[in-house]
């Protein structure tokens, strides 16, 4: 039997102590990908902010467990938690330009998103983004950084 990558389990989460996912379960193996749907307001993204710890001040998981690698994340607090995010797991917000600094540069965002989690050049970065984006058939890397 292969071991889930990611097993939600009984999940309960609240805003403000009003529930608004209840007894939500999902196994996920490793290799295998999952695609949430539903309406807008059915709680996609509330179940992957959860999931990340990213649920702020009004939000908590009040029951159940969301294991990533057989670790419960919603046990997971501070340095160890920023340690998962990006490396081992990470989520692309709806509106992902929203996401970006409209006065500075992707580039200099980048080099500072990917330097959060590992130790590398900023070249590194550079030539992995350069990588990306070609093969994203995206054909102008250069001016895409100095956005």
């Amino acid at each position: 039997m292969v071991e889930p990558i990611l097993a939600v389990e009984h999940l309960q989460v609240c805003y403000l102590g009003r529930p608004v996912l209840e007894d939500i379960n999902l196994t996920m193996e490793p290799g295998q990908i999952l695609g949430i749907v539903g309406e807008s307001g059915s709680g996609k993204s509330t179940l992957i902010k959860a999931a990340m710890g990213l649920l702020g001040n009004d939000g908590a998981v009040t029951r159940g467990d969301i294991l990533y690698k057989n670790q419960n994340v919603t046990d997971v607090r501070g340095e160890e938690l920023r340690k998962l995010r990006g490396p081992e797991m990470g989520m692309i917000f709806q509106n992902t330009g929203a996401s970006l600094c409209p006065i500075r540069t992707i580039e200099d965002q980048l080099y500072e998103s990917v330097l959060q989690h590992e130790k590398t050049s900023k070249q590194e970065i550079k030539e992995r983004a350069m990588d990306l984006f070609e093969k994203m058939k995206l054909s102008d890397g250069e001016r895409i950084l100095k956005s």
